[in-house]
């Protein structure tokens, strides 16, 4: 891919489900982020596992967050290797900051408040944990659209997953993506059309 794509969103948003059909459906290769914490196997690949001195050195570790004591970040290797990643605001932040390789697309995967609470609760979660959630990412996660590309309104993940492969289509291979539309004839066209505006979310978006 010749774009980093950031998945972003809140609690119960679905943003992790979509990476994995992504993943599987495309062959987009998540990007592995390095940490502290032990393996809980010894087979587990999920991270890069370096001590902490070994993190401490590195200057060059992206988003670096420490949680239950372990400290986590990404290394400009692991981007430059990798396609998709899921971050908060705060880290896309900081990827444009200080990241210099691939050119970055942020994806914003949204749904309503009340569709966030009904998700959680269902995967188990408590209510009083349910409730500090919603709390916290209404702050985390406000200014969602100063911060992407594109916001998907997640309330079929079929439907999401396609829209973020047209996107993704559409940036990686623009002409393309501009041929294959012009195939497109009569209802078949509006037929996608009206999928494309039905799950994407205008930048000014104030749905709850």
């Amino acid at each position: 891919m010749k774009n980093l794509y950031i998945i972003a969103g809140r609690s119960g948003s679905g943003k992790t489900s979509v990476v994995q059909e992504l993943c599987s459906s495309c062959g987009l290769k998540p990007v592995k982020t390095t940490t502290t914490r032990p393996r809980r196997f010894p087979e587990e690949d999920a991270y890069h596992f370096i001590s902490q001195d070994e993190f401490d050195i590195r200057k060059d570790i992206i988003a670096p967050t420490k949680i239950c004591g372990s400290s986590y970040g990404i290394t400009p290797e692991a981007l430059d290797a990798g396609d998709i990643i899921i971050l908060d605001l705060k880290g896309v932040a900081d990827m444009r900051q200080s990241y210099k390789g691939k050119p970055i697309k942020v994806i914003g995967i949204h749904a309503p408040l009340t569709e966030l609470e009904a998700r959680m609760l269902k995967r188990g979660d408590g209510r009083e944990n349910v409730n500090m959630r919603l709390e916290h990412d209404e702050i985390k996660f406000g200014m969602m659209e100063d911060f992407c590309d594109i916001i998907v309104r997640n309330m079929d993940l079929t439907d999401t997953v396609s829209t973020v492969r047209t996107y993704i289509f559409q940036t990686e291979y623009p002409l393309a993506f501009k041929h294959w539309l012009l195939k497109f004839s009569g209802g078949l066209f509006y037929e996608f059309h009206a999928h494309y505006l039905r799950t994407c979310i205008p930048s000014n978006s104030e749905e709850g």
